[in-house]
């Protein structure tokens, strides 16, 4: 009977931490949360990209690599810019005619703060073997 009781007991914290979550938004690592309704922390959007590998001539979309989020849960992986080695800011289709190592750059700016996140990452583009 206690098991139960310490149980119910243990749903309803869960239940009303949960709720005060959702309510007053959510805190950084450092510092202390403000109690200010929808409040957001001053950190800069989250960025998923990891290093790949793909085949010569496969084609590869450049959104497709990354994956970005701001501090409120907002998808940005529409909005972010992807460099290459010489600075120059590629879109649509990755070119992988040419086999070899490709070091790439993310960028994305928050909508709330204007924080800017960066991150690179290696594609390997394998060279096709002769028949």
């Amino acid at each position: 009977m206690m098991l139960i009781a310490f149980i119910m007991v243990l749903f309803v914290v869960a239940g009303v931490i949960g709720y005060e979550w959702r309510m007053y938004g959510i805190a950084p690592d450092q510092g202390e949360i403000g109690w200010q309704k929808d409040q957001f922390i001053e950190e800069s959007p989250i960025i998923d990209a990891h290093s790949c590998r793909f085949e010569q001539g496969e084609k590869v979309m450049i959104q497709s690599l990354v994956k970005v989020r701001d501090v409120d849960g907002e998808i940005l992986t529409s909005q972010v810019e992807v460099t290459d080695e010489e600075g120059k800011i590629l879109r649509g289709e990755l070119n992988t005619d040419q086999p070899g190592k490709y070091v790439l750059t993310v960028s994305a700016v928050s909508r709330h703060n204007q924080k800017t996140s960066q991150k690179t990452f290696v594609v390997l583009i394998d060279g096709r073997i002769p028949d």
